[in-house]
């Protein structure tokens, strides 16, 4: 035993002995092996993007470009270490709320590479940009009502109108920079689809339309939406001229015109919503007889039809045409009677 502590002693002697000198001299053994390691020959540049600058802000207080602003490095060492680098190798914190400097002004913060913390052995030689300029803000929080957009309103069936519109929950709570939540009036909801084939209400969840450093809370509503026919009414419109509507061919051999005695207009009523039909005018319409069928000699009492020939008019319907049906004399013209007389 008194052996074993006697090697223990010696070996603690030689161990410790002038340890000041051995520490000394390490340091200057790593300090060497660096220089070589990375003496200035070895020495390559490279340029890194997006390395994250982290702002810490207290709780009360917003930077209008967000909390974390990114900037590019240039940056030297030894190629192989530089090869292993990439923005999450730097990391870098400033604390831009100091002084009594209004939060209105803008704030410059100067960037140095103290301000980051990189891998051993690279060395940073520019930041861009080297200054950074901050709009500080107050965070506040409002209650703001929400506006409803639907896609296109126009797709709606003709003589189809949203009649009313619930939001549930009516309100929703804004949060973000004074400046811009104080500017703010209502929010908007990203648009609800319609089409063609919505003639009955519907529920709806509703997405908020998301706004740039804005939290709003909740970001959803449900929309229970009306829809309705349109308020109509009727219009008489007289004194309507129609057309006869021929064939090529019934044009080089028939004579058709209205018979002795059938009104050469007629008249029109006409259904839809107060604006369009108001302003309704009689170019707004063709009425027309279709006399395509016809074929040989004679009178003959055919309907009128008609169409409205102008997009003002889309809401509009035609209820009824007086008189329904006109009497239409057919003949052939002079020398013409029929192809079998051609042949004769």
């Amino acid at each position: 035993m008194n052996r074993f502590s006697g090697w223990t002693a010696s070996l603690k002697r030689v161990i410790f002995r002038d340890a000041g000198r051995k520490a000394m001299a390490l340091l200057l053994a790593v300090i060497l092996y660096g220089s070589v390691t990375y003496k200035s020959k070895d020495l390559y540049s490279r340029v890194i993007t997006g390395v994250n600058v982290d702002l810490v802000l207290p709780p009360d207080v917003v930077n209008a470009q967000g909390s974390v602003l990114n900037v590019q490095l240039k940056v030297s060492g030894a190629e192989r270490v530089l090869s292993r680098l990439s923005p999450e190798s730097f990391a870098c914190k400033i604390e831009p709320v100091t002084g009594n400097t209004p939060l209105d002004q803008p704030r410059v913060v100067e960037l140095t590479p103290d301000h980051f913390r990189k891998p051993f052995g690279v060395t940073i030689e520019g930041i861009t940009p080297a200054q950074l300029s901050l709009q500080l803000d107050r965070v506040v929080t409002r209650n703001l009502p929400i506006r409803q957009v639907f896609d296109s309103e126009d797709r709606l069936p003709a003589g189809y109108v949203i009649s009313g519109v619930a939001v549930r929950p009516g309100e929703v709570a804004v949060t973000g920079p004074a400046r811009v939540v104080q500017g703010l009036q209502q929010v908007r909801t990203r648009p609800v689809p319609i089409d063609g084939t919505t003639r009955e209400g519907f529920d709806y969840v509703a997405e908020l339309q998301p706004m740039d450093g804005i939290r709003m809370t909740p970001d959803r509503v449900t929309l229970r939406v009306s829809i309705a026919q349109k308020a109509a009414g009727e219009r008489s419109i007289s004194s309507l001229p129609y057309s006869l509507l021929l064939t090529p061919e019934q044009r080089k051999n028939w004579i058709v015109e209205p018979a002795a005695g059938t009104p050469a207009t007629a008249e029109v009523v006409v259904l839809g919503p107060d604006t369009p039909r108001n302003a309704m005018q009689k170019n707004w319409i063709r009425l027309f007889a279709d006399m395509g069928d016809l074929q040989k000699p004679g009178e003959y009492m055919v309907p009128l039809s008609g169409v409205f020939i102008t997009p003002e008019a889309k809401d509009l319907q035609i209820v009824r045409i007086s008189p329904e049906k006109i009497r239409v004399s057919v003949r052939p013209l002079t020398g013409v009677s029929g192809v079998k007389n051609k042949k004769r």
